[in-house]
This record gives structure tokens, sequence and C-alpha cells, in this order.
């Protein structure tokens, strides 16, 4: 099953995508947050679409916004593996 964050992907002629794949599925409760919304938070700050699917996540927007969002999710990623929270802000 796929679940979508916020909104649907933009057309393909317009969106650049990156996927990600975490290893550890008990990390991604507390990275995407209650009701998606740290997803929802970096869709909204990077204008990007996020879309997961089990452990992958598929980033789709503006290359130069796809990129950020992956470092972000990538940096939230490795904090929660190191035993630190996520905190809204």
């Amino acid at each position: 099953m796929t679940v979508r964050a916020l909104n649907d992907p933009k057309p393909q002629d317009e969106a650049f995508q990156s996927q990600l794949e975490f290893p550890d599925n008990r990390l991604l409760i507390d990275l995407f947050g209650e009701f998606n919304r740290n997803l929802v938070q970096v869709e909204e700050a990077l204008s990007v679409q996020v879309v997961h699917q089990g452990n992958r996540l598929t980033v789709f927007g503006e290359c130069v916004d796809v990129g950020r969002a992956v470092k972000v999710l990538e940096a939230l990623h490795r904090r929660l593996e190191a035993g630190r929270e996520i905190t809204p802000g």
C-alpha cells in the first residue's frame, strides 16, 4: 500500500524524483511523525511531494528542492539512529 503524505505528485514533465530506502522500519514511525506531520513539514517547507511505501520514500519536485529534501530526511534519520528525538520546528 502506498501512502501519500500530502498532495498528488506533480506531472512528470515538471518533476524530478529521488528514492530513499531506510533499513530500520522502527525508526520510520518517528521519522514520519504522527499523522505524517514530519513529512508534511518537509513537503511544505521545501515544495516537494513525499510518497512512502514500506521503508521506501520517493521525493518529487524540482531538482534542487528534491536534493534539499533528501538531505533533510537523511539527517533526520541519522539523528534517530543516534538515539536523539526529532522535535517540531
